[in-house]
């Protein structure tokens, strides 16, 4: 890929910073505590049961109210200029039942489990009695029962397009589904050879399929990494799965646990990531890296460079669509909203409510 060549040898000074605008299945009646237990399920396969083998925005909230959450900025004397846009402020939940989309609480059936970004807006999935749902809610604060199967156990959003992507199992054969929430029906659907993932106790498997643009990105039983174009169906095997992908830059692990930043097309190594991180993620324009571990969370270029620490943001934050970070303020009850450049935000993550324990982030998972 050409301009993912050009982007990781450009020069770490003509890197701009962008401008501001921004497995598992949960029981039901799992207290609010649970979410202290926030898993990615990007990173890997995970049986339950048994081990198997720029886009142009317009904001949603203009003519209409803004959020009457307090916002505070740092570096900035007027709160009011702070955007509480959904492209800006991205989604969060910080009890089982509410969603916050761009600044408007939203409540939602069930217990809040996965909230997967798309252009068009949030697709929530949350667990009602001992079934899961997929609810849309859009940036204006409508919902819209979505008819994914309720026996999903989680989708991977495009943050660039209206669509979410998943893998289903079949005898010796897993299948992706690739769903536009704004019409609600399946746009493409692949079917690969997968022996082995069928399981005999009944258990259900949860293989993540990253999906990115025409391409989605998941492994099979053998343990083989995959790049599904879903319109056209053809594949290619990768030496290694990616465990996030964004505009055709991925990062991946290589054979002895390091991260390493790849072309999403063919596989191949760009640079390696130095340090240990446990969480590593690409920005939705494939120009940054967050970097999440025990020493603290930070971003750097995927082209290489100095490293930005993210003061009090948490380790699972996740990507705005306009480029930044959002996250737990620490282990306090407000959402932190941090640049590339290092320049964070916050709001409290609900309106006069202090009690809140841990905050769910865009795209990451509360495993239970």
């Amino acid at each position: 890929m050409p301009e993912l060549s050009d982007l990781l040898h450009r020069s770490v000074d003509d890197v701009d910073v962008p401008h501001p605008h921004v497995a598992g299945i949960a029981a039901r009646g799992r207290a609010l505590r649970t979410r202290r237990r926030v898993a990615t399920v990007a990173a890997a396969t995970v049986v339950l049961g048994v081990i198997g083998g720029g886009v142009a925005l317009v904001d949603p909230f203009a003519g209409k109210p803004r959020s009457n959450h307090s916002v505070t900025n740092e570096g900035k004397d007027d709160a009011d200029e702070l955007p509480t846009a959904y492209e800006s402020w991205a989604t969060w939940s910080a009890t089982d039942h509410e969603v916050t989309v761009g600044g408007i609480p939203v409540t939602v059936p069930g217990q809040v489990v996965r909230l997967s970004q798309t252009t068009a807006g949030v697709v929530v999935k949350s667990i009602v009695g001992e079934a899961g749902r997929f609810t849309l809610v859009r940036p204006d604060g409508s919902t819209r029962r979505l008819s994914i199967p309720d026996g999903t156990p989680t989708v991977d959003g495009d943050i660039a397009a209206p669509r979410v992507a998943w893998v289903s199992s079949r005898a010796d054969e897993l299948v992706l589904h690739v769903w536009d929430v704004v019409t609600d029906s399946e746009v493409g659907q692949v079917a690969l050879p997968s022996p082995g993932s069928t399981l005999a106790s009944g258990g259900e498997i949860l293989e993540p399929a990253l999906l990115d643009g025409d391409a989605a990105y998941f492994s099979t039983a053998d343990h083989v990494a995959h790049r599904v174009e879903w319109r056209s169906g053809k594949v290619t095997d990768l030496p290694r799965l990616p465990m996030s992908v964004r505009s055709g830059v991925g990062i991946a692990r290589n054979d002895d646990g390091q991260w390493v930043v790849v072309d999403a097309v063919t596989g191949e190594v760009r640079r390696s990531v130095e340090g240990d991180f446990s969480v590593v993620t690409v920005s939705p324009d494939g120009r940054w890296l967050f970097l999440g571990g025990t020493d603290g969370q930070y971003v750097e270029p995927t082209a290489g460079g100095d490293r930005v620490p993210l003061d009090r943001l948490s380790i699972s934050a996740g990507w705005s669509q306009d480029g930044a970070l959002i996250g737990q303020d620490g282990s306090s009850p407000w959402v932190r909203r941090c640049l590339t450049s290092g320049i964070c935000a916050t709001q409290r993550a609900r309106r006069g409510d202090d009690s809140v324990d841990t905050v769910l982030a865009p795209d990451f998972l509360n495993a239970g």
